[in-house]
């Protein structure tokens, strides 16, 4: 459990508990179970079954006010509690119902506040694309302030929120450009390596071996290429495919002991093959039509790069199945 005394959280705690006291000044309601409440009555066991009891109790209680200022304020307090323990996803969660509470009364200085602090438990939590998009409807609803029914000192909160909003965004979008960074700044010698999608091979229902398609058993899977793949699993080949396509898997089969070890060694399975080895393989060749394939001129990543094989198509990947 990740305590106040952790410093994003203490300083994510402390700034929504001070927006929230510029937007609701005076506003202390003993139904109502806050941070502080939580530290004085439970300093030892902290978020545990106790202080669980009296979030419940004091949710029955302002729920049944059917007032939705005061049962969005109960619903923000308890996010702040969770996020003060560390329990980031239980705030985001908390935030997002005071948020809609205050939505069904066009409270639009606290749907903000509650979205800001979405996305900051968000951010904590590690969802950073979710938080970013938290921030941005925060500060798209900003301007609607000046129309909110309630006016009182919302000329520093919107201030404050907007100062907040801005460098929350720049931080997280610095962070993000960190973890995918451009092509372009790579270093001068560095080649960036070239993207080859790979389509994937949906999970289907076994079907009965006919002229047209067969089934191989998975027996050796060498790295990670289709890692979600495992060794045993069944693949299906639809022997009489129309046309082969770029980024294409296909089953490919050997008469001569191959110098290529491939990603993926596929055993026949209930029929019987006159190949030494059978590799599972992507076209990487043009779009070709199927009576166009010769049994020597395609391209194909098999395992060792892109290559030119003396090798058999035998059909087009559709589908696997992983016994339970």
């Amino acid at each position: 459990m990740i305590f106040a005394n952790h410093p994003q959280i203490h300083a994510a705690v402390d700034i929504l508990t001070r927006l929230l006291e510029m937007l609701y000044p005076n506003q202390a309601n003993l139904d109502i179970v806050t941070v502080a409440d939580i530290q004085r009555r439970y300093p030892l066991t902290g978020l545990g079954a106790p202080a669980m009891r009296a979030i419940e109790q004091a949710q029955r209680i302002v729920r049944a006010t059917n007032a939705y200022q005061l049962i969005g304020l109960c619903e923000y307090h308890i996010g702040l509690i969770y996020l003060h323990f560390g329990d980031s996803r239980g705030a985001s969660q908390q935030f997002a119902a005071a948020r809609r509470q205050w939505s069904f009364v066009n409270a639009t200085a606290a749907v903000c506040l509650s979205l800001f602090a979405e996305g900051r438990a968000q951010e904590l939590a590690l969802h950073h694309e979710s938080a970013m998009t938290c921030y941005s409807k925060a500060e798209q609803r900003l301007p609607r302030i000046r129309f909110d029914p309630v006016k009182d000192n919302f000329r520093r909160f919107t201030s404050t929120l907007a100062h907040e909003l801005a460098q929350s965004k720049e931080s997280l979008r610095q962070l993000l450009q960190q973890a995918w960074p451009d092509q372009e700044s790579a270093p001068p010698n560095q080649v960036a390596p070239e993207y080859v999608p790979i389509t994937p091979i949906p999970t289907i229902m076994p079907i009965p071996v006919n002229t047209n398609s067969r089934w191989f058993r998975v027996e050796r899977q060498r790295d990670t290429f289709l890692s979600h793949i495992p060794d045993g699993a069944l693949v299906h080949v639809n022997s009489t495919p129309s046309s082969y396509d770029r980024d294409e898997l296909v089953a490919v089969g050997f008469r001569d002991e191959p110098t290529t070890q491939g990603h993926i060694l596929l055993i026949p399975f209930m029929h019987e093959l006159s190949f030494v080895a059978v590799y599972l393989a992507q076209w990487t060749g043009p779009f070709v039509r199927r009576q166009e394939v010769s049994a020597v001129d395609f391209e194909l990543d098999v395992g060792n790069g892109h290559e030119k094989l003396p090798a058999t198509i035998l059909g087009q990947i559709t589908g696997h199945w992983v016994a339970q």
